[in-house]
């Protein structure tokens, strides 16, 4: 039992974890280019996923997620190249390639509402997803609910 300080969904091992939105990792409007303090924030995040018992075992999916703006096949196309390039950089910092996976989802899962900007930056975002037997990661985990 690598997590003895904890009981697993099942009672055994470690629970599973959940969804996590990667915090300040953003991204210049319609770029997908890593900047240097997201890069010191995916290290820390590298770090965790190698060393951490809790996590070292677990494969992973990045999903990558845009606000409603623009046209839904460029935000689709955004999210996929935002979610490659931060899987790109989490495998040079040496998290094992066959460990990670990566996805687009475009606007097509919002957190929050898109017609303020505050829910519209809520929307644009990374999070790293757990893969289960149950769960494959490369779907929408939200629940919002728009008006």
């Amino acid at each position: 039992d690598r997590c003895p300080a904890e009981a697993g969904d099942d009672g055994f091992g470690c629970p599973k974890k959940k969804a996590e939105k990667l915090e300040g990792l953003t991204f210049k409007s319609g770029k997908a280019t890593i900047s240097s303090n997201a890069k010191r924030l995916l290290k820390e995040v590298a770090k965790k996923l190698k060393e951490d018992d809790a996590y070292k075992d677990l494969k992973i999916v990045i999903q990558g997620h845009t606000d409603n703006r623009g046209k839904a096949k460029k935000n689709l196309k955004l999210s996929q190249n935002r979610a490659k390039a931060v899987m790109k950089q989490l495998t040079k910092f040496g998290v094992a390639k066959d460990r990670i996976k990566s996805i687009g989802l475009g606007s097509t899962c919002p957190v929050d509402d898109n017609s303020t900007a505050e829910g519209r930056e809520n929307n644009r975002r990374i999070e790293m997803h757990f893969v289960t037997p149950e769960n494959d990661g490369m779907k929408c985990e939200s629940n919002y609910v728009g008006d």
